[in-house]
Formats: C-alpha cells, sequence, structure tokens
C-alpha cells in the first residue's frame, strides 16, 4: 500500500488530537499499516502533485507566449519555481518520509478487531460507482431544471 496523499504531505494540515501538530502523521501511519517502502511513497507523493500542475501550468504559458500574451511567465520565474520545487518541496518530503518512516509508534486501534473474517453482502445496485458517476453527472444540470 503505497499512500498516494500530496494534500496532505504539502499543506501540513493533518493533526492529531492527542499529538503534536505533525506533518508526518500520513508516514507514520504507513509504517503502521506495513508499509516498508517509504522512499518510493515518498517520491510519488512529491511526485503527483507537482507533475500535473507542471503539465497544465506549461501547456497553459505555452499557448500564452504562442499568442503573444503579457500573461506569460518569463524564464527565470519559471526557473525559480522549478528550483523551488525541487530544492525546497522534494526534499521536506523526503524527511518527512525518513521521520515518519523511523519514528513511528506501534498501532494502537482503538476497537478491538477480530480475526475472523466476516461475509460482507453483494451491494445493491443503486450503491454501483456507475451509478454514482451518472448522478453526479446529471446533478448540476437537474439543479438548473426548478
Amino acid at each position: 500500500p503505497i499512500p498516494c496523499v500530496p494534500w496532505q504531505s504539502q499543506t501540513s494540515g493533518h493533526v492529531r488530537s492527542n499529538r503534536r501538530n505533525c506533518w508526518l502523521c500520513i508516514w507514520e501511519l504507513y509504517c503502521q499499516l506495513g508499509g516498508d517502502r517509504w522512499s518510493l511513497s515518498a517520491i510519488l507523493t512529491a511526485s503527483m502533485f507537482a507533475a500535473p500542475f507542471c503539465v497544465t501550468f506549461s501547456v497553459i504559458n505555452t499557448m500564452a507566449i504562442y499568442y503573444n500574451s503579457t500573461s506569460a511567465l518569463p524564464f527565470k520565474t519559471i526557473m525559480s519555481l522549478i528550483l523551488l520545487t525541487g530544492f525546497v518541496t522534494v526534499p521536506l518530503t523526503m524527511l518527512g518520509g525518513r521521520l515518519g518512516f523511523k519514528h513511528a509508534p506501534p498501532m494502537n486501534a482503538p476497537c478491538k478487531t477480530n480475526k475472523i473474517v466476516r461475509f460482507i453482502p453483494e451491494a445493491p445496485w443503486y450503491h454501483k460507482t456507475s451509478v454514482h458517476f451518472l448522478a453526479a453527472g446529471f446533478l448540476p444540470f437537474y439543479s438548473d431544471l426548478h
């Protein structure tokens, strides 16, 4: 299991109630749940936020340059953003992954868990993912009608 939760590691927003405000809680949880490839997980976490953002930014900025727009960012600004990501965000994410992996406390489940596997019944048709996608797609248009 690899946690691909870039917004938690990037914004430092996860707070534990009985401990410190920790930006490495996601890595502690990863270790507690049996994960052992923290470095791959940290690299994926850092890149899954930056890669789509960079691709989108590149396309929009290229179109702005092509149309001679004044909103196109200059090359120096683009390089400073890339260096900032490469030398600040990625190392801090790797540091958080390493610290969370090394200093993770043992898993303390809040309730008793059973080792016996229970039968989970089949979900009704209206709980299927495809029905939810259709409902979510029609909902904005339905609200316009009323």
